[in-house]
C-alpha cells in the first residue's frame, strides 16, 4: 500500500527492476509513456545487464524534458533521505530545549533524561548509516538511463551544505523516509512476522489452495502491483511461482533494490523503526527496540529463480498486458486509485481467462479530501457489484480479516484496519 520499468528478472538470485513513470508526486491525471530500465547491484551474483528489457509493454522513450523531470524527482528523494539527520538532530533539539525549560526541581525527577538523549541520538546515527549503506547501493540502479546515479548521490551529498543546491523538501518528503524505515520492520523483521502473517498468509493460502493441483509452480504468473519492499512478492517467488512486483514509491523502489540485491546474509544490519516519536509509549525501551533485517536470506530463492519487478504507474505499465496473468494479488493497493474502477478494469483485462484476483485491504482512499486532487471513494458493496455485475467476476470467496499496518506493537494507539479479503475469477470466455 506504498504511494510507490523494465522487467526485474531474478533468475540465480539477480534482480533487474523496470521503471515506468515513477514520479512520487506527479499529477495522475498525466499518462505518461515513459519508462525506464534499471537493474539491481548484487555483490554475490554477476549482475552486469548489457540488454535492455522491453518490458511489458514494449519500446519506449523518454523526451529531454521527461527525462529531466525523472531526474529531479530521483534527486529530491535522495536528498530527502540524506537530509534524515538533519531533520532527526531538529526533533532532538527540540526535546532537549523543553526538558531545560523545566525548573530545577522537575529535572531532578528525571535524572536519566540527559541518558535518553544520548541513546536517541545513537539509534538516530544507526539509521542514518543504514540510509547511507541503502544510497550507496544505488550507483548505476537503471540498466538504459543514468537516472539515481553515482552523480545523483554525490549531488545530494553536496546539497546538505549547500543549500542552493538542494530542492524543496517539505515534512511529507522525510515521513517518507520515516515510513520506509518502519517498510522493513513490517516485510524483512522477525519482529514484523505477525503482522505479515495477518494480510500475506491468506494471500498464500489461497493461492496454494487454487493451485493445489499444478504440477509446475512456475508455470502459474502471479503479479503483485504496489509491492512495496516486495517481501509477497519473495515469499511467492520462493514457494516456486512465477512472480512479478511492481512499485510507483521511488522510496520503496531504492529500498527493495537494497535489500532484495545488496547482502546474502540474515540480519546483516539494525535499525530503530521507532525513535521518531515520544508519544505513546509505555517505556523508554519500547521506543528503543532495535529490529535485526532481514530475516530471510535474499538469495534463498530457488534456483532458476523466476521473480521480477516492474516500477511505475500500474495503469500505464500494465496496459497492453491483455490476457497475460494467472493471478493479481493486491494487498493494501486498490485504495491508491484516484479513479478505483480504472484499477478493476486493467485487472480483469490483463488476467487470463479463469485468472484469479486475491485482494487484500482496506479502503482509505489515499487522495480523499486532499486539495486539488481527483478522487472516487466507492463503498466495498459498489466494488462488489462493478466486479460482478459489470465486469461479469465470479466471486468465489470473501471475509472480513482484522489486520494493522506498520504498527509498533508496543504502543499505547494502534490502528486496526477490518480488511476486506476475497477471491474472483474472470469470466471464461
Amino acid at each position: 500500500m506504498s504511494n510507490y520499468n523494465e522487467q526485474l528478472d531474478r533468475n540465480n538470485s539477480h534482480s533487474t527492476i523496470d521503471l515506468e513513470a515513477s514520479r512520487e508526486l506527479k499529477s495522475k491525471h498525466r499518462k505518461d509513456e515513459e519508462r525506464q530500465n534499471y537493474t539491481q547491484p548484487s555483490p554475490k551474483f554477476n549482475s552486469s545487464v548489457s540488454e535492455l528489457s522491453d518490458g511489458p509493454s514494449g519500446n519506449f522513450q523518454m523526451t529531454s524534458d521527461e527525462y529531466e523531470e525523472e531526474r529531479m524527482h530521483v534527486f529530491k528523494v535522495m536528498t530527502a533521505l540524506k537530509n534524515y539527520p538533519n531533520h532527526m538532530s531538529m526533533m532532538i533539539n527540540r526535546v532537549d530545549r523543553n526538558f531545560l525549560k523545566l525548573t530545577p526541581e522537575h529535572r531532578q525527577m528525571l535524572p536519566d533524561f540527559s541518558d535518553r538523549l544520548h541513546r536517541l541520538k545513537a539509534a538516530i546515527k544507526t539509521n542514518t548509516d543504514f540510509i547511507n549503506t541503502i544510497l550507496s547501493s544505488c550507483d548505476q540502479v537503471f540498466v538504459n538511463s543514468d537516472v539515481a546515479n553515482r552523480s545523483d548521490l554525490d549531488l545530494a551529498n553536496a546539497s546538505i551544505n549547500d543549500k542552493t543546491l538542494q530542492p524543496s523538501l517539505t515534512k511529507m518528503d522525510i515521513d517518507k523516509v520515516i515510513t520506509t524505515l518502519k517498510q522493513f520492520y513490517r516485510d524483512w523483521s522477525k519482529e514484523g512476522q505477525k503482522e505479515r502473517d495477518l494480510c500475506y498468509k491468506p494471500i498464500l493460502d489461497s493461492i496454494q489452495s487454487y493451485y493445489s493441483n499444478s504440477t509446475l509452480r512456475s508455470s502459474i504468473k502471479i503479479l503483485v502491483p504496489g509491492c512495496g519492499l516486495a517481501r509477497l512478492a519473495f515469499e511467492l517467488a520462493r514457494e516456486g511461482y512465477t512472480c512479478q512486483g511492481n512499485e510507483f514509491s521511488m522510496y520503496m523502489l531504492l529500498a527493495s533494490n537494497f535489500i532484495l540485491n545488496s547482502g546474502s546474509d540474515v540480519y546483516q544490519h539494525t535499525i530503530y523503526p521507532w525513535v521518531h516519536s515520544q508519544l505513546n509509549c509505555w517505556s523508554v525501551e519500547d521506543q528503543f527496540t532495535p529490529v535485526r533485517i532481514p530475516d530471510v536470506c535474499p538469495d534463498s530463492l530457488p534456483k532458476p529463480g523466476n521473480f521480477s519487478m516492474t516500477a511505475g504507474d500500474f495503469l500505464i505499465v500494465y496496459k497492453d498486458d491483455n490476457n497475460q496473468w494467472d493471478c493479481v494479488t493486491t494487498c493494501y493497493f486498490i485504495d491508491t486509485a484516484h479513479n478505483i474502477i480504472e484499477y478493476i478494469e486493467c485487472i480483469n483485462r490483463i488476467l487470463k481467462p479463469g485468472g484469479l484476483w486475491i485482494n487484500f485491504g482496506p479502503l482509505l482512499y489515499h487522495f480523499a479530501e486532499i486539495c486539488n486532487e481527483f478522487s472516487i471513494e466507492l463503498t466495498y458493496a459498489d466494488i462488489i457489484k462493478i466486479m460482478t455485475k459489470d465486469l461479469k467476476f465470479e466471486l468465489l470467496e470473501e471475509r472480513n480479516i482484522p489486520s494493522t499496518y506498520i504498527e509498533n506493537p508496543n504502543s499505547m494507539l494502534t490502528y486496526q484496519y477490518h480488511c476486506a479479503f476475497f477471491v474472483a475469477r474472470k469470466t471464461i470466455l
